[in-house]
């Protein structure tokens, strides 16, 4: 254990949905954590994120060495877009106060709503600052002046910052055609944190799920952000040919599309659910979708999480996005059209033989992925360490 005489403190910054049911984030920190113990025992995570639950702000210790503070954060009667606007800014305000009142070493924030302070302020906050990037924000809009703008905040804080986390097909240096950043970046693939759990997700499958694991046949089953954009319009046509049930789950994006689909008849919205319930129910499902709506420019560089979890489960992956090496034996790549889509679920649900195949196919995803992941989840350690030793250095 390195001599270390002060406290290492360091900030998490996540501001959308619960830090700790985020399975990237948690990885992260847990393998912080790991390399932390490893240089002192005087140390604090500080994680911070907006209440869910518009409870009070709370301070919560979740076990030795990590706190999580909950900011509650007031609804705002404005356009969505607009009030998303205001609690970034307000969170970004708490952050800076938080910022000045513990003074950490290491700040280490997820995406451009997170680290726009970082971005606006001309000097850094902390002697170390990790940015854990899993969109690029200006991807999403059409509109040139909001492109540019995100564009300019993401590319000031992929510069200040001394670790950019990515995702598959993510590289910093290509997106901002800056060799600056090639050395920067470390890809880190969205795999799942359960992996090789088997056993626990076919227990919660079977207590939560039986009648659906029984059904499977008759059954798509959708986990994911619920929206036009992810191809639901065509499952739901595909389903109604085939006069099967559709059971969506998971974190509602467009509102008046999900009032519109669940008026069907064949459509049942099982809600958000917690990260283990998701695995379990698409473990009992016979196949698994990730479709994404071409059009959207950040779509082109997806890196579904879903791709990763089929190859866990056992179950073949139906995707329109080209899947990395590791698990290309469980992926099925189709079009983003319904002929091409129908074609691959029609023949998963009827030709048995077929399945069969896929399935064993996936098996060969599953040792691979796992070699993915001992690499990559290596990688990071060695560059917390490296971190580490830099702070050290710096004191």
């Amino acid at each position: 254990m390195t001599n270390f005489r002060d406290t290492i403190k360091v900030l998490v910054i996540r501001f959308y949905d619960d830090p700790l049911s985020d399975p990237r984030l948690l990885r992260h920190i847990l393998i912080l954590k790991k390399v932390l113990d490893s240089f002192s025992n005087n140390y604090v995570i500080t994680i911070l994120s907006p209440s869910i639950n518009k409870s009070n702000s709370q301070k919560v210790k979740i076990s030795n060495g990590i706190i999580h503070f909950k900011v509650s954060i007031p609804s705002f009667r404005m356009p969505k877009i607009f009030e998303k606007i205001l609690k970034v800014i307000i969170l970004s305000l708490y952050s800076l106060f938080l910022i000045l009142s513990i003074r950490p070493q290491i700040i280490y924030t997820v995406n451009i709503d997170g680290g726009l302070l970082f971005s606006l302020i001309p000097y850094k906050l902390s002697k170390i600052l990790i940015y854990d990037c899993y969109d690029y924000y200006f991807l999403f809009t059409r509109n040139k002046i909001m492109y540019r703008t995100i564009y300019l905040l993401e590319y000031k804080l992929s510069k200040k910052s001394d670790l950019i986390i990515v995702p598959f097909r993510r590289i910093p240096a290509i997106i901002f055609n800056d060799d600056t950043l090639k050395n920067k970046h470390l890809t880190i693939a969205n795999m799942p944190i359960l992996f090789g759990n088997l056993e626990k997700i076919n227990k919660i499958a079977l207590s939560k799920f039986r009648s659906l694991y029984n059904n499977n046949k008759k059954i798509i089953i959708y986990v994911g952000s619920i929206n036009k954009i992810r191809g639901i319009n065509i499952i739901l046509n595909i389903a109604s040919t085939l006069s099967l049930k559709v059971f969506l789950a998971g974190n509602i994006t467009d509102e008046p599309f999900v009032l519109k689909i669940k008026k069907l008849r064949n459509v049942i919205y099982l809600g958000k659910i917690k990260y283990q319930e998701a695995l379990a129910l698409q473990y009992v499902s016979r196949f698994i979708i990730a479709l994404y709506d071409p059009l959207i420019p950040i779509h082109r560089l997806a890196d579904p999480n879903k791709i990763y979890e089929g190859a866990l489960l056992l179950r073949p992956i139906i995707t329109n996005i080209k899947p990395h090496d590791a698990v290309k034996d469980c992926t099925l790549v189709v079009q983003y059209d319904e002929k091409s889509l129908f074609n691959i679920i029609k023949k998963l649900i009827y030709d048995e033989k077929y399945y069969n195949t896929i399935i064993n196919q996936c098996k060969k995803s599953n040792k691979a992925l796992k070699r993915l992941m001992r690499e990559q989840l290596k990688a990071l350690l060695d560059e917390y360490n490296r971190l580490l030793l830099l702070l050290i250095n710096q004191h």
